[in-house]
């Protein structure tokens, strides 16, 4: 495995920049513990890479610890055609009924097992209404 690779699994896969800041340190407590063997000219170059560098070099190794979509919901035909956008300013609060609707599966990218989904509707309340909230257990 190659030096910058280890050593980016080593502190937990961090961004260029953090990776960047923490090198000098980690480099001379791996070297004194002797974890981590790293020439003269190497260690040269590690110290003195830039966080763009470190970002791009890394790159293929990132895209396979890449977290893939929890999305379990497919776009319907009606997002086929262009919807009207309206802002909170322009919404319709004069009377109740208008819901934002979203529905979420916390199963960490698995959809097996047991695992939460967790659905959230929102009133588009008029001035003046006070929200509540409810907690409803269904079983599985």
């Amino acid at each position: 495995m190659k030096s910058r690779i280890k050593l980016w699994v080593m502190l937990d896969y961090p961004c260029g920049r953090r990776l960047v800041a923490a090198l000098p340190e980690v480099l001379e407590a791996l070297e004194r513990h002797r974890e981590l063997a790293v020439g003269g000219e190497l260690k040269g170059k590690l110290l003195t890479i830039s966080p763009a560098t470190v970002d791009l070099l890394l790159r293929e190794e990132k895209k396979r610890y890449a977290l893939k979509s929890r999305a379990k919901t497919k776009p319907d035909n009606l997002f086929r055609y262009p919807l009207p956008v309206q802002t909170w300013a322009e919404a319709e609060r004069g009377h109740r009924g208008h819901l934002q609707m979203d529905l979420v599966g916390s199963d960490a990218g698995q959809a097996r097992g047991d695992f939460w989904w967790t659905l959230t509707l929102k009133e588009l309340l008029p001035r003046g209404a006070r929200p509540r909230s409810a907690f409803h257990p269904w079983p599985a």
